[in-house]
């Protein structure tokens, strides 16, 4: 009888150890980072939009990515932004950046002659993004190898910079000719900005 006690006992400590052991195992498997992450629904293009292009609802589709990978340019719902041009070339599948539509009655639009001219920024060069803002000016300095000149001087910000795969995005209002030298410019060498001091 001793014998068989101690088994029993020892079957119940056996029991109590492995159901212990499970529970830590499921509390550690709810508290880990799963799949079970929160997730948000934003807008992208279905089809691409070219600068001064009109954004209509049938254009773009709600999109599901995770909470975390949200950023606050990121648009959730079009509301009041309907009917709004584009300030900047978007490829079909881009997410849609608040920035990108013009959300000033239509006084970024393109003047008769203008291009709107989109340049990519070393972000280790560019001023504060909070500075870039539409409406701002800017001289675009073009920097290949040992030669470094002033492109243009006094170019207007069409709308906020904007970050983009490891640089910073901004498109300018320039007339004809200097954009299309500025685009072929931009791609032989880096840009750099300088921000103009604001009118008073």
């Amino acid at each position: 009888m001793n014998r068989l006690g101690a088994l029993d006992r020892l079957r119940e400590h056996w029991l109590a150890a492995c159901g212990l052991a499970l529970a830590l195992v499921a509390l550690a498997l709810g508290l880990a980072p799963g799949s079970s992450e929160p997730e948000t629904a934003v807008l992208a293009l279905r089809h691409a939009v070219a600068a001064g292009g009109v954004v209509r609802r049938g254009d773009v589709v709600t999109v599901e990515i995770g909470a975390s990978d949200r950023t606050p340019s990121m648009i959730t719902g079009l509301g009041a932004l309907e009917g709004r041009r584009t300030a900047i070339d978007l490829a079909g599948g881009d997410f849609l950046p608040r920035g990108a539509l013009s959300t000033n009655g239509g006084a970024s639009l393109l003047r008769r002659g203008e291009r709107a001219v989109a340049l990519e920024v070393a972000a280790a060069s560019a001023p504060d993004l909070r500075l870039l803002r539409a409406g701002r000016r800017v001289d675009v300095v073009i920097v290949h190898g040992d030669d470094t000149r002033v492109a243009a001087r006094g170019l207007e910000l069409m709308s906020p910079a904007t970050e983009r795969s490891g640089g910073i995005a901004v498109t300018l209002r320039a007339p004809a000719g200097l954009a299309l030298t500025l685009s072929a410019d931009g791609t032989a060498g880096e840009v750099r900005l300088l921000l103009r001091g604001e009118d008073p």
